[in-house]
């Protein structure tokens, strides 16, 4: 009998272990069934790897492999709150810290939906929200910020202070971990300064809010990954790519999506792509430590971050941003790197048709490349007219690239010897009129005076002497930017609607017209310069010459007004040119102008896919 008890446990301890081998053998067939499971682990993708997961599908029987990967975008704070899509749940990584609370039409305040407590390694916050709810931003390198956050937890808090960046690691198998690493320590150094400048970032009123880089994290299938593929990939689009390559300080080689060329480099930074079968555009990224001029602690002006908003990414791009007086964008570069037609351009900014004779005839890169060119300054004093005010508040950043693809910045407007020649002529006029002047005139005479006066370095472009620096630069900035606010006042409050933009052409017209003028007087030495105390003479007495052409034919502009608004007084309109020429001097006082290569306009607004491996 106790034989065969243990026959028949033996018997039961061996059908247990087939049992139990053949569950085994089961589960591995099952798990197997998972393809791309082992090149979406710690090994590939760091950190990236605890949002991996299998899917039971009991359709098919089997495991899918799903996988959470970023998609790089740039946003404004506007659009971060409020996306376009209420239907959709996001995840977001985020870079940046905001102060203020969004509030319903009733003044509610909105509360956050869930928090996700996991972060990516290094501390970052992850929040599941859905869009209508307000999230705040936090930026692991401001420990200011952070300190004075008490709403931020403390583990947060206590987690940055060991930790800088991302941390992830460099031996990671995809490239855009390490690019994730390179926008988070650019979005570092190139955020807004305070607290008070991150929550006012994004002004109301104006084109120029900040662009941030953000991160949505969007879960993908490992069935729907390309054969030739053997990483996760993240995601972004060419337009964005272009913008966030310029960022860091690259430039374009050799950029057509529709041949899948993208390639960029720069400050240690590189960008190449492929194209595969069935995916598209693959991009691959690199960073080389000892090439970044921060690294080398020898920055180049060039190589300084610009303005981080979405309008001095347009500029890069051959764009001039809308704004609120001139609320229509424009393109200026065409397909292959020239100058664009200019026929719409100046169309739709009411230029006489004789004067876009001249400009078309004379418009092309080549004519207006020449030192003997008499219209460049006119698409120069369009640029400096059209956009917005582009300094961010708060911020002490205000290098822009200068958007049209010809060489020399001629205009009265950013030269010193035509602002001279301007104020000269105003302070005349004004002391002439005496008390008899035109309210518009003297307070562009008061604000002019201010400028000149306290800011004679910038005003006179003396650099050596020119405010720099956090501490004194941005009052300098604010100061700027409180005039030109004043002066889109008073055009707004003209009896007449839509007067900026036939001023605008009006005044583009007669400096279409005057141009000859000017050449003929500058050639018969008849010029008539300006000088300041460091100057024996002006610089360039073209320019000189050219403003006071202005004033000299401004019944020209009164007359062209006056053809679309007959009810407008001629010293009301004088005035609203005065203001006119006092919005373009402190808008070009209150940028730095670089020229670097421009990128086709139109793929700014590419939306084709990109995927980075």
């Amino acid at each position: 009998m106790e034989f065969s008890d243990n026959v028949a446990l033996v018997a039961l301890i061996v059908s247990l272990i087939a049992l139990v081998i053949a569950i085994g053998q089961m589960l591995q067939a099952y798990f197997g069934t998972a393809e791309g499971y082992r090149r979406c682990q710690d090994s590939v993708i760091g950190p990236w790897a605890q949002y991996t997961r299998l899917h039971w599908r009991w359709s098919e029987f089997r495991f899918e492999t799903r996988f959470i990967t970023p998609e790089i975008c740039l946003l404004t704070r506007e659009e971060r709150v409020n996306p376009k899509d209420i239907r959709t749940r996001w995840l977001w990584l985020r870079f940046r810290f905001e102060t203020e609370i969004q509030t319903d039409g009733a003044g509610k305040q909105l509360g956050e939906e869930v928090m996700h407590e996991k972060t990516i390694r290094g501390g970052d916050h992850v929040i599941r929200r859905r869009s209508g709810f307000h999230y705040r931003d936090v930026d692991l390198l401001d420990f200011d910020i952070l300190d004075q956050g008490e709403h931020v937890p403390l583990p947060l808090r206590q987690t940055v202070a060991k930790s800088r960046g991302l941390a992830l690691r460099g031996t990671d198998l995809v490239s855009w971990t390490r690019l994730l690493r390179s926008l988070h320590q650019y979005q570092t150094t190139a955020g807004p300064c305070s607290a008070r400048g991150a929550a006012n970032a994004g002004v109301a009123g104006t084109s120029s809010n900040d662009a941030r880089i953000t991160v949505r994290l969007n879960e993908w299938s490992w069935d729907l990954v390309p054969p030739d593929l053997v990483r996760p990939y993240a995601t972004s689009t060419v337009g964005t790519m272009i913008s966030i390559a310029h960022r860091l300080g690259m430039q374009w080689n050799a950029i057509d999506p529709a041949k899948g060329q993208m390639s960029a480099e720069g400050g240690g930074h590189d960008i190449n792509s492929a194209v595969i079968r069935g995916l598209g555009i693959v991009v691959q990224y690199s960073y080389n430590s000892r090439l970044d001029p921060y690294n080398l602690r020898m920055q180049p002006y060039a190589t300084r971050p610009d303005i981080p908003s979405h309008a001095a990414d347009k500029l890069r791009c051959g764009i001039l941003p809308a704004s609120p007086l001139s609320p229509v964008e424009h393109s200026l570069v065409g397909r292959n790197g020239d100058l664009a037609p200019l026929e719409n351009v100046l169309a739709r900014l009411k230029i006489g048709r004789q004067a876009q004779a001249v400009l078309t005839e004379q418009g092309s890169l080549a004519s207006l490349q020449k030192t003997t060119s008499n219209t460049r300054h006119v698409l120069n004093d369009m640029v400096c007219l059209t956009c917005p005010f582009l300094p961010l508040p708060d911020d002490f950043r205000n290098k822009i690239t200068w958007p049209l693809p010809t060489s020399g910045l001629y205009s009265a407007l950013i030269f010193w010897e035509g602002r001279k020649a301007l104020y000269s002529r105003l302070k005349k006029d004004v002391e002439l009129a005496g008390s008899g002047a035109e309210t518009l005139c003297r307070e562009a005479l008061e604000y002019m005076t201010y400028v000149q006066d306290r800011y004679w370095g910038n005003f006179y472009c003396v650099w050596h002497k020119a405010v720099s620096g956090r501490t004194d630069h941005k009052p300098f900035i604010n100061a700027l930017r409180d005039i030109y606010e004043n002066t889109t006042k008073a055009f707004q409050k003209a009896p007449v609607s839509n007067v900026y933009l036939q001023l605008l052409g009006a005044h583009l017209t007669m400096a279409t017209e005057v141009g000859q003028s000017a050449r003929t007087r500058l050639q018969g030495n008849q010029a008539r310069v300006e000088t300041r105390l460091a100057d024996a003479q002006a610089v360039v007495p073209y320019i000189s010459e050219i403003a006071h052409q202005y004033v000299d034919n401004l019944d020209r502009v009164v007359q062209l007004m006056q053809e679309q608004f007959s009810d407008l007084p001629h010293a009301m309109i004088k005035g609203l040119w005065w203001m006119m020429m006092l919005r373009g001097i402190v808008w070009s006082m209150s940028v730095n102008i670089t020229r670097q290569p421009l990128v086709p306009s139109y793929l700014y607004y590419s939306a084709t896919p990109v995927y980075l491996i």
